[in-house]
C-alpha cells in the first residue's frame, strides 16, 4: 500500500480545512511525486501555486511542479543530477514571470545550481557551483530593486543577474580557520605552528604561524583533495619540514598524511583506505632514523578496531599493528609516545576486561603489549597520549573514571596517572569537576619538572549549575601536589582539547576550540616565567616598573648598579603577588642618586 503525506492544502478564514492533494511518496514505479518538504509554496502571475519537492521524480532526485487552486497537480521538472538535485528553497517570481530558484547538490560539480523555470515546465540552469567552499546553497532567491538576484550558499551571499552572471559578495567562512584541536609546535624559526580543524578558504581547515608576540598568519587551507579536518598537531621532521595527519579526506575520505613546508607547499604522502587504517587523529611520533609512527583509530583488519603504522618521509607506509579483540586494546585515539628504550608507548579508548581501555607498548617491528587494562576505579577512556620523564616514568590521564564517583559509568571526572614501562600504575589525582573534568591531551613538563595540562569541561560552569563547565589548565608535580592555573570563561576561550606546548620563552601557550570574541577559539599563554615588560621613567626621576608572571604567585623585585654582581649581593626592592591578570606595577622613588641601575624579578 503506497505511503502518504499529506501537504496540499487549503483553509478558509472560518477554518474549514480541504486537502487538495496528496503526495505518492511510493508509488512502486520507481517515478515517486516525491515528499514536501521545508519550502512554502509560490503564487504565479496565472494564480496557480508552483513548489518544490527535495525528492522523487525520475531519478529521485526531487521536482518543480504546479497545481491549481481547485487541486490538479501537475509536475514540471524532475531533477537528474545534471541539471541540479535536492531543492530546499521556495521559487522566487522573476519580473520576466519565470521561477527562479536553487538546488543544494547537482550541477556540473555537484555542488548546486541556480535554475529558471517557466509555468509550461522548461527549465534552464543559470549557474553550477564550482567552488566547495560557496555552493551548496539551501536558501532561496530575493529580488531586489535593482533587478537583480540575492541569495546565500554555504559559504557566501552572492548577487546574480536575470541571465546568470554570479557575483560573491560576502564570505561566510573563517578564512584564518576555526576550532583549532590540536596542540602548537615550536618550529626551527622559533615560531609556533598548528592547525585548524575547520573553516579556511576551502572550509576544510589550515596550517597556521603565530609568533610568540602574537602575530597570526594563515599558511594554508586543506582542499578535501589533499586532507580534510587536521585535528592533531605538526611533528617537526629532521629535513625541517612539517609532517602531519587529516581525519577526512583523500580519494576514500579515511584521512592522509602530508609534509608541509614553511613556505606554504603541502605534498599529501599518503591517503588512507581503511584497509591500511582510517581516520587518523594523532600527532606523528619520529625515530632516530626519522621515521614517522602514528595510529588510526578505525579500519585495518576485519574489525577495524584501528592500526599502528610506520611512514617515511616519501610516504612509504607500513602497518605494523591492526587491532583486534584477541590484543585487549582497542580503539587508539591518541598518536604514540617515542620511550628512552627505543619503543613506542600509546593508549587505547576501548577494549580490555572492562573495556575502558589500556596504555600499551609496540617495537618498531609491530611487536605489541598491552602494559594496563583500566577498570574504571583507576581511570577509564585515556583520550590523550603519554609523556616520559627523564627517569623513564610514563604519565597520562583518562577522560573518565576515578573515585570521584557520580551516577553510572564513565561519568566521573578522570584521572591523572603515572605507569613504569613494565606497566605498574599509580593513580596521582582524581578531578573533582570544579578542577576540571574529562583531561582529553597529553601532559607536558615545565621546565620547573612539573606537569601541566588541560581538561575539556569543568571548571566555571557560566553560572549554570547544570552545565558542563568550559574546561581549565592545571599544574601537577610528579607526587601527586594538584593546582588548578586557569578556568576558561568562554570570553578567554573555552573547552581545549590539544596539549600546551612549552616556549623558547619558558611559557606554555595553547588553543582552545571555542569561545573569545570570535567564538571559534583563541591562542592563549600562561606565563610561568616572570618578565620585566616596561620600564619607563617618570616624573621626579622616579622609575615605573610592570611586569608578567604566574597570576596569584609572589614575586621579589631585586635592583642592583652593577649587572656583574652575583645575585645574593642585590638589593631587595619589594616582595608582592601578580594579579589575577598575571601583572604587577611599581614605582622605585629611590633612584634619585643613581646614574645606573639594573633591575631583576624573579619567584620564590
Amino acid at each position: 500500500m503506497p505511503r502518504k503525506e499529506m501537504i496540499s492544502t487549503k483553509i478558509t478564514t472560518a477554518g474549514a480545512l480541504t486537502t487538495l492533494h496528496s503526495f505518492q511518496t511510493n508509488n512502486g514505479s520507481g517515478n515517486a511525486e516525491g515528499s514536501g518538504g521545508q519550502a512554502r509554496l509560490t503564487v504565479g502571475s496565472d494564480g496557480n501555486l508552483y513548489g518544490i519537492t527535495t525528492d522523487g521524480g525520475s531519478a529521485n532526485m526531487g521536482t518543480v511542479f504546479r497545481i491549481t487552486t481547485n487541486g490538479i497537480f501537475t509536475r514540471l521538472v524532475s531533477f537528474t543530477g545534471a541539471n541540479g538535485a535536492e531543492p530546499k528553497a521556495e521559487l522566487t517570481v522573476g519580473a520576466d514571470g519565470q521561477f527562479y530558484g536553487t538546488t543544494q547538490r547537482g550541477g556540473t560539480a555537484g555542488l548546486g545550481t541556480v535554475f529558471k523555470v517557466t509555468t509550461n515546465g522548461a527549465l534552464t540552469t543559470l549557474v553550477s557551483f564550482q567552488d566547495s567552499a560557496n555552493a551548496l546553497p539551501q536558501s532561496g532567491l530575493l529580488l531586489a530593486s535593482d533587478g537583480n538576484f540575492y541569495g546565500c550558499s554555504r559559504g557566501s551571499v552572492f548577487r546574480m543577474t536575470p541571465g546568470g552572471v554570479l557575483t560573491n559578495l560576502v564570505s561566510l567562512l573563517a578564512l584564518n580557520g576555526t576550532r583549532p584541536q590540536a596542540g602548537l609546535v615550536l618550529g626551527l624559526d622559533g615560531n609556533f605552528y598548528g592547525t585548524t580543524r575547520n573553516s579556511g578558504s576551502n572550509s576544510a581547515g589550515t596550517i597556521f604561524r603565530f609568533t610568540p608576540g602574537g602575530v597570526f598568519t594563515s599558511l594554508f587551507s586543506f582542499n578535501d583533495t589533499n586532507g580534510f579536518a587536521p585535528q592533531a598537531g605538526l611533528a617537526l621532521g629532521q629535513d625541517g619540514n612539517f609532517y602531519g595527519t587529516t581525519v577526512f579526506g583523500g580519494p576514500d575520505d579515511a584521512g592522509t598524511i602530508f609534509r608541509f613546508s614553511t613556505n606554504g607547499n603541502l605534498t599529501t604522502l599518503v591517503s588512507f583506505n581503511r584497509n591500511n587504517g582510517a581516520n587518523p587523529q594523532c600527532q606523528l611520533a619520529m625515530d632516530a632514523s626519522g621515521n614517522f609512527y602514528g595510529t588510526t583509530p578505525d579500519g585495518g583488519g576485519p574489525n577495524g578496531f584501528g592500526t599502528v603504522f610506520r611512514v617515511t618521509t616519501n610516504g612509504v607506509l607500513s602497518t605494523l599493528v591492526s587491532f583486534e579483540d584477541a590484543n585487549g586494546v582497542q580503539v587508539p585515539s591518541a598518536g604514540l609516545t617515542a620511550g628512552q628504550d627505543g619503543n613506542f608507548y600509546g593508549t587505547t579508548s576501548t577494549g580490555g576486561p572492562k573495556a575502558n581501555g589500556g596504555v600499551f607498548r609496540v617495537t618498531p617491528g609491530g611487536l605489541m603489549t598491552p602494559l594496563v587494562s583500566f577498570d574504571n576505579t583507576n581511570g577509564s577512556t585515556p583520550l590523550g597520549g603519554l609523556v616520559q620523564a627523564n627517569d623513564g616514568t610514563l604519565y597520562g590521564t583518562t577522560a573518565f573514571g576515578g573515585t570521584n564517583s557520580t551516577i553510572g559509568p564513565n561519568s566521573n571526572f578522570g584521572t591523572i596517572f603515572k605507569l613504569t614501562t613494565n606497566g605498574v600504575l599509580t593513580t596521582l589525582f582524581n578531578f573533582h569537576f570544579t578542577d576540571g573534568n574529562a583531561p582529553s591531551a597529553s601532559l607536558i613538563f615545565g621546565n620547573d619538572g612539573n606537569l601541566y595540562g588541560t581538561t575539556q569541561f569543568g571548571g566555571f560552569t557560566a553560572g549554570n549549575p547544570a552545565g558542563n563547565g568550559l574546561g581549565t589548565v592545571f599544574r601537577i608535580t610528579t607526587n601527586g601536589v594538584f593546582t588548578s592555573l586557569v578556568l576558561f570563561q568562554r570570553t578567554n576561550g573555552s573547552n581545549p582539547q590539544a596539549p600546551l606546548v612549552l616556549g623558547k620563552d619558558g611559557n606554555l601557550y595553547g588553543t582552545t576550540t571555542q569561545g573569545g570574541t570570535g567564538g571559534g577559539g583563541t591562542i592563549f599563554r600562561i606565563v610561568l616565567t616572570p618578565q620585566l615588560s616596561r620600564i619607563a621613567q617618570g616624573p621626579g626621576g622616579n622609575v615605573l616598573l610592570t611586569g608578567i608572571g604566574p597570576a596569584g604567585a609572589t614575586f621579589h623585585l631585586l635592583v642592583s648598579t652593577d649587572i656583574s654582581l652575583p645575585i645574593a649581593s642585590w638589593t631587595l626592592l619589594t616582595t608582592g603577588a601578580f594579579d589575577t591578570n598575571g601583572q604587577f606595577s611599581f614605582t622605585d622613588t629611590t633612584t634619585a642618586t643613581a646614574k645606573t641601575r639594573f633591575y631583576r624579578i624573579s619567584t620564590p
